[in-house]
């Protein structure tokens, strides 16, 4: 019986001799009721996701990734059927700020949440909203991952507040925040702590390293460096 099962493909658009999600509701068949982790990257759907929630009681960890066709009401009525969630990972997925807070409210036990969205990429588009979404329905997370986010200091403060338990927070790219005040020096009290400027050469999704070398370029007016 399958505890962790990885439905990950490198192209969404290539020629395949099956049904992605045929094979993914076959493989989740043979778990027995005992997956506890699972990857949907590229191809999943709104039914298929309930169909591996609904015979999944004791997942844990769950990541999406890549243009699924997961809609906000799809993930919403898939999380309130995982009340034991402790891990959750949303990767170039753009979901509403209502669908992160009824996450929040849906999954207490979340300990991990990853929001890497590759989203718009105008530079001085300053979006607080999914922060505070994090902050007000999340207090129990150890480890935060927003690579790319668009935050300002507001939504920081809010995350720092909200969720005092972190342990690892990921701001890499999230290149609106200053870290030169008391900002700064709480986010270095955390025992993981990720830099805007620290590389994401270690990050594995090659779509989002794309898009945030287009945003370094974007707020770099064009030369490739900051300059401060």
């Amino acid at each position: 019986m399958f505890k962790f099962i990885d439905m990950t493909l490198e192209d969404a658009y290539m020629d395949l001799p099956y049904d992605p999600n045929v094979m993914t509701r076959f493989a989740v068949d043979r778990s027995g009721g005992c997956l506890v982790d699972i990857y949907l990257e590229y191809v999943c759907d709104d039914d298929t996701l309930m169909y591996i929630v609904e015979r999944s009681k004791n997942l844990k960890h769950l990541r999406l990734g890549h243009y699924l066709d997961v809609s906000d009401a799809g993930l919403i009525e898939a999380v309130k059927k995982l009340p034991v969630l402790e891990e959750l990972e949303l990767i170039i997925c753009n979901y509403s700020v209502d669908t992160i807070e009824a996450i929040g409210c849906a999954c207490p036990s979340l300990k991990s949440f990853s929001l890497n969205s590759v989203g718009s990429n105008n530079c001085t588009l300053a979006r607080n909203e999914e922060a505070l979404a994090i902050a007000k329905t999340m207090p129990n997370l150890h480890n935060l991952q927003l690579i790319g986010n668009y935050m300002t200091n507001e939504g920081l403060k809010a995350i720092l507040d909200g969720c005092p338990l972190l342990e690892s927070l990921d701001l890499r790219a999230c290149f609106l925040i200053d870290l030169s005040g008391e900002l700064g020096k709480r986010c270095n009290q955390i025992k993981r702590f990720r830099l805007p400027f620290d590389s994401t050469a270690d990050y594995s999704h090659e779509a989002c390293e794309e898009f945030l070398a287009d945003k370094w370029i974007c707020l770099s007016g064009g030369s490739g460096f900051f300059g401060f």
